[in-house]
């Protein structure tokens, strides 16, 4: 499920993504794409401070020194590949970049 999520998330060439996922008899689903997620629910489950690890992460990819110990920066990373390195990214089809935007978007129902 997570490699789905971090696929779509690449997809659209988002950074930071809220990916909801729906789970029914045919397997799993993409309810909606977040680029501005909130992550609430993540952080109460997890008990994780998400901005804190987007603001280092962001930090880290476009080289901008950021105050952190050296033993957090190895304790993130051995986390990230202890969950990312089993994961396979599935190939997906590319988004039809001909069709018109209100095609491509799908609107909240009112």
């Amino acid at each position: 499920m997570a490699d789905l999520a971090v696929s779509v998330a690449r997809q659209l060439n988002l950074d930071i993504a809220g990916i909801d996922i729906l789970f029914d008899q045919d397997g799993y689903k993409i309810c909606e794409a977040n680029s501005a997620p909130g992550f609430q629910g993540l952080e109460r489950a997890c008990a994780i401070n998400v901005p804190e690890l987007i603001f280092h992460a962001m930090g880290k990819k476009f080289g901008i020194p950021v105050r952190h110990s050296e033993r957090w920066e190895q304790a993130i990373d051995k986390a990230a590949r202890a969950l990312l390195k089993p994961m396979k990214t599935p190939k997906l089809e590319p988004a039809n970049e001909h069709a018109p935007a209100s095609a491509r978007r799908r609107r909240k129902p009112a």
